[in-house]
């Protein structure tokens, strides 16, 4: 349910130049010896090493789980025993750790995060699936219902979550280890532990291990699968009338044979934009080097999209734009802009404008910020969607910007 995001910083004299090809998603998993939570790009291009958590190394083969959080722009992630919310911005703890929410013996397998419900999924090595209430709150998550899905006996192993929102799909895999066969169950929200359909995980034409973690992108249609190594996706195509799902044929990365971590988890993050062009700045506004992020995920249904404006000048008041499209590459400066409006130019749609908010809370002239949050509205038609951001800023005692 992901939108292609295009960013432009601005502070009231802004301008900025921004036309980017397509902006993929990101894959992201925690690994399984260092606990670090590292990303890749969907077409197998490594995208960091690694970020820190203080979770310890999974102890067991199949234990570990990643999850992505649109409305917090955080990951869920667990090495079987004890779960937390990791910010991938500065790799700190945002919510938890907790002791994982599994009885007996049992680890968590497999996490997911239901954005238009705000629940947490969360499966265990027993084939138990525990729906947990996020409540915008760090005080733990709230178990509404547990389930059993009868995939985990003798020696299976529910191993991955993963869920398409937009058709009510809830992926499971599981794995014999004694044959190492993988397994691909798929239920409908709401009888999450109901399957009403079992697959084999298509070959992909190369060895591939159990099954370690699952994440779908829902606008694609496509499901992404790991063996902690390696990473394969395929379409699938749901009809609702015959109930029953078919795979195409999957799509191959190679052994990230340089990472020598592997992952324990799967989820798919959409691209948290691209940024680009400078600032700029006239009359009684200070050259400062503003900068234009978004805080959370950019997917159709997210009420707690964050635009955030930093490195801005104190004191002074800001209008977000937000335009359906990339930005231009150029335009006509209206006075008192010190730089064109780039928004949205290749869409007749005019830009929707939200403001003014203040900027401030800086220590220096130039430190300041302002956060809008936008409650993107639930829309298919909007997935995968491009869409464009700018700030445009407003300084006192200026007649210009």
């Amino acid at each position: 349910m992901r939108l292609r995001t295009h960013s432009a910083a601005l502070v009231l004299p802004f301008l900025v130049s921004l036309a980017p090809a397509q902006i993929e998603p990101q894959l992201a998993g925690l690994t399984r010896a260092n606990a670090a939570l590292r990303m890749q790009s969907v077409d197998c291009t490594l995208v960091n090493a690694g970020c820190p958590t203080p979770l310890p190394g999974a102890n067991l083969a199949w234990s570990g789980g990643t999850g992505y959080d649109a409305r917090s722009g955080g990951f869920w992630v667990s090495e079987g025993q004890l779960l937390a919310r990791i910010d991938p911005r500065g790799c700190g703890v945002s919510c938890g750790p907790w002791p994982a929410p599994v009885i007996g013996s049992a680890v968590i397998t497999g996490i997911e995060v239901l954005e238009l419900t705000n629940e947490l999924l969360v499966l265990d090595s027993d084939g138990v699936i525990n729906v947990m209430a996020l409540d915008g709150s760090c005080s733990g998550p709230n178990l509404i219902s547990t389930c059993s899905t009868g995939l985990a006996q003798a020696h299976r192993v529910t191993s991955g979550l993963a869920a398409d929102e937009m058709q009510g799909l809830v992926f499971m895999s599981y794995t014999d280890f004694s044959s190492g066969n993988n397994q691909i169950a798929v239920s409908h929200l709401p009888t999450t532990c109901s399957p009403f359909s079992v697959a084999a995980l298509p070959s992909c034409g190369t060895p591939f291990g159990s099954i370690r973690g699952l994440a779908v992108d829902a606008c694609q249609r496509r499901l992404y699968a790991t063996d902690g190594q390696r990473v394969i996706s395929m379409r699938y195509f749901f009809s609702f009338t015959t109930m029953s799902i078919m795979f195409t044929s999957p799509q191959c990365c190679p052994p990230q044979a340089i990472v020598a971590d592997h992952y324990v988890g799967l989820a798919l993050r959409p691209h948290p934009g691209v940024a680009a062009g400078n600032s700029c700045s006239n009359g009684a506004c200070l050259p400062c080097p503003t900068a234009h992020s978004l805080l959370t995920g950019p997917i159709v249904g997210n009420s707690n999209l964050l635009f955030h404006l930093d490195s801005a000048q104190d004191s002074t008041l800001t209008w977000l734009l937000i335009g359906f499209g990339p930005c231009g590459n150029g335009g006509a400066t209206i006075h008192p802009l010190c730089g064109p409006v780039l928004v949205g130019s290749f869409s007749a749609a005019v830009p929707l404008i939200a403001g003014p908010y203040p900027v401030s809370g800086g220590s220096a002239s130039c430190d300041a910020s302002a956060t809008v949050v936008v409650d993107f509205p639930y829309a298919p038609s909007f997935c995968g969607s491009d869409w464009s951001s700018q700030f445009i800023s407003l300084c006192p005692g200026s007649t210009g910007t």
